[in-house]
């Protein structure tokens, strides 16, 4: 049998999830073989879901806000999937653009204002990739910058999901109470406590819990109000093309497409190719094919409702983490949620506005911790000062005001450091 190194290019999925575990099978005896190439296909099954922590909340959030379709984000998002396993052959999910994400969520984005930033991002992506400067151009802003977007978005979603949980609202300097859940009962403080339980225990964090929990909070949907079910039909979701005008260009540029775009190009094309070599040597992915490639996808996808999305190097992880060693990981993911766009279809919105708030605010504040944390590594010396210089008009004003304050503070002290450390 050939070894895995002379197959990682070349086969199908399949194929090479047999080649990864060539080493593990025996030969001589083929009654070996099958039980450990079903071991490798039910952990490529496994990895398929271990990223869903990053996914569901941010899309279940945006869809809940009425800006995009459930059904949309869930068809686009499997596509960019099938295309992840089949051209790049390894384990490389899509996630929602994080950034652009938060701010839609908090922020109230229109569909046209996603739109809009996300066509922004794609089209700087295809331009650099055309141009082979992507590297050059992540160069210019600094770590402090982007580590201060991403802790200051990852604060705010923390804050929207206490919001739901406990009433406390949080404008700028201004803050107010409303009505927060009730301490017990199907959707309750209770129920909140015991999800984060579920999911944050470190003796739980291997298995891959996200995907029953959140299937949970659909049952304690359709118990709450049966009626939901009534507009479920298996049908394609509305994908009536849609384009931004002219004021949803601007304040979706400036407040999220901006912000993203550093993102995309640290942690989408250089962390992610790189995390790829580690992983992959004889396979890894060149940043002007990545860039390329999340250009051209979103362009084609955001006009009809998709949500603006990419690889990241988080992803590639935690499918690794969990057992991908092919693009099979991805293809099944994929599969998965195309699946349920057709299935589920319209009837999705009912359901989602009876989605317990208990479970999804704490998807989010656990989205929002993820994304913050990355930000360890700018806390000293001049890193933090860029990096408050940032966060603090995020928190306060906006994305826009607080990346360009950022940027400016570090273009005064004169800072030009790349960033290609994973996330």
């Amino acid at each position: 049998m050939p070894t895995p190194a002379t197959n990682r290019l070349g086969l199908s999925p399949i194929a090479r999830v047999r080649a990864f575990r060539a080493t593990d099978i025996s030969p001589a005896s083929e009654a070996t073989e099958t039980p450990a190439l079903q071991h490798a296909l039910l952990t490529e099954w496994s990895a398929s879901v271990s990223d869903l922590g990053t996914f569901l909340p941010l899309a279940t959030a945006i869809a809940m806000t009425g800006s995009l379709d459930f059904g949309a984000i869930l068809l686009f998002a499997g596509l960019m999937n099938l295309l992840s396993g089949w051209r790049f052959r390894q384990p490389i999910p899509a996630q929602p653009m994080k950034a652009l994400a938060a701010v839609a969520i908090t922020e109230q984005l229109t569909r046209g204002e996603i739109a809009a930033a996300g066509l922004m991002v794609a089209v700087c992506l295809i331009l650099l990739a055309a141009t082979g400067a992507t590297e050059w151009a992540a160069r210019l802003v600094p770590r402090p910058v982007v580590r201060g977007i991403q802790l200051g978005i990852g604060l705010r979603l923390v804050a929207k999901g206490g919001e739901w949980l406990f009433g406390l609202q949080w404008s700028g300097l201004q803050f107010g109470w409303t009505s927060g859940l009730p301490f017990m009962g199907m959707d309750s403080l209770l129920v909140a406590a015991l999800v984060g339980t579920l999911l944050c225990a470190p003796r739980l964090r291997r298995i891959p819990l996200l995907l029953p929990v959140f299937a949970a909070g659909f049952v304690i949907a359709i118990i709450s109000n049966p009626g939901g079910w009534t507009g479920f039909a298996a049908t394609v979701p509305d994908l009536a093309p849609q384009w931004p005008a002219a004021l949803e260009w601007t304040r979706g540029v400036l407040h999220a497409g901006l912000p993203q775009l550093p993102l995309t190009l640290l942690n989408s094309v250089l962390a992610v190719c790189a995390l790829s070599s580690d992983f992959f040597p004889r396979g890894g992915i060149s940043p002007r094919k990545m860039a390329l490639q999340l250009g051209v996808i979103n362009l084609l996808a955001i006009p009809f409702g998709a949500l603006p999305m990419c690889h990241g190097a988080g992803g590639l992880a935690a499918h690794y983490r969990f057992g991908g060693r092919s693009g099979l990981s991805a293809i099944l993911l994929g599969a998965m949620m195309i699946g349920a766009a057709i299935l589920f279809g319209p009837g999705m919105v009912q359901l989602l506005a009876g989605y317990p708030v208990s479970i999804m605010a704490v998807l989010l504040i656990l989205a929002g911790w993820t994304l913050g944390r990355v930000a360890r590594d700018a806390m000293a010396g001049t890193d933090l000062i860029i990096l408050l210089a940032t966060l603090l008009p995020i928190l306060l004003i906006n994305t826009a005001i607080g990346f360009v304050a950022g940027l400016t503070l570090a273009m005064v002290i004169g800072r030009r450091q790349p960033t290609t450390e994973r996330e």
